[in-house]
């Protein structure tokens, strides 16, 4: 919540425990899936967004849940899928191109399902319009001082 409220995008300290990992695995789910619901016709980058998620977490999530198919398409310059995907692919020289371009597909019944079970459970649920917090700024620093410290014989 708090780095919406930034409007940055976060992800856990890492490396996270295996409690800790299947803790975010199941909250990256949930939010992937409210961002879904809310605008199926989101790309990634608006994921990210309106999650506060990292690229990476998106990533992780769609792929995990089967709802990201990657392709090369010749007709996108540059192409749309972020560097995220990419970083640890190489393409060996005797096959086709690295994909490009991805889409995200998913059943709407399915999401909405998922949601209701969730929902059913009736976990506490925080109001982000009830937040009240203000960034930690540092100022800089300022010398109290400017005499050079005096050694001993001087």
């Amino acid at each position: 919540m708090l780095t919406r409220k930034e409007q940055r995008l976060g992800t856990p300290e890492k490396p996270l425990s295996d409690l800790g990992f299947l803790t975010y695995r199941s909250y990256w789910k949930l939010a992937v899936f409210r961002a879904l619901d809310a605008d199926p016709s989101c790309t990634l980058e608006s994921i990210c967004l309106r999650t506060g998620m990292k690229m990476d977490d998106v990533l992780y999530t769609l792929q995990d849940n089967r709802m990201l198919d990657v392709f090369y398409n010749p007709a996108s310059e540059g192409g749309k899928l972020p560097v995220e995907y990419l970083s640890s692919k190489v393409a060996p020289e005797d096959q086709k191109p690295l994909p490009n371009d991805y889409r995200i597909y998913f059943d709407a019944d399915d999401i909405r399902a998922h949601l209701r079970k969730h929902d059913a459970k009736n976990y506490v649920r925080v109001d982000p319009s009830k937040l009240r917090w203000t960034p930690f700024l540092m100022k800089p620093q300022t010398l109290v001082n400017d005499d050079p410290v005096k050694t001993k014989g001087t």
